[in-house]
């Protein structure tokens, strides 16, 4: 099990002919369910790649345009179907806990906003690069 949290980074907004430079910040929280195929060698490193599925939540901010006064995106959230898929080193140094560089491939949910102004954002895919402990029970 895998919970994870981290933000999405906002630095350009267009709007048909529109196109400006903003700076904000929205956030996901995910629960997944995981499964690995791990491989060891010597000295307690080893590799391992694997997926997960699970629930998500997406929450972006309300911006807007400053050449205009339309507050035309967000604030916009969806919670529903998450996945990843996951590969990496990993260093053990005991058998109950290892540290590990991983790369992710996220999948979350696509934020929408149903009040004046309505708006649907594309389903967020993108990969992390992440430094990561872990700890078998």
């Amino acid at each position: 099990l895998e919970y994870e949290r981290g933000s999405l980074r906002f630095e350009r907004l267009t709007l048909g002919p529109i196109s400006e430079a903003v700076d904000g910040r929205g956030h996901y929280d995910t629960v997944f369910a995981n499964a690995y195929r791990t491989d060891s060698f010597a000295n307690g490193f080893g590799t391992f790649a694997g997926g997960g599925i699970g629930w998500g939540r997406v929450k972006l901010p309300q911006l807007g345009l400053a050449s205009t006064d339309c507050p035309c995106f967000g604030p916009a959230s969806k919670s529903g179907f998450a996945w990843q898929l996951r590969a990496g080193v990993e260093y053990r140094p005991a058998p109950q806990y290892a540290f590990s560089l991983q790369y992710t491939w996220l999948g979350l949910p696509a934020p929408e906003r149903n009040s004046s102004p309505s708006i649907d954002y594309d389903k967020r895919r993108f990969g992390a690069l992440s430094l990561g402990y872990s700890r078998r029970f």
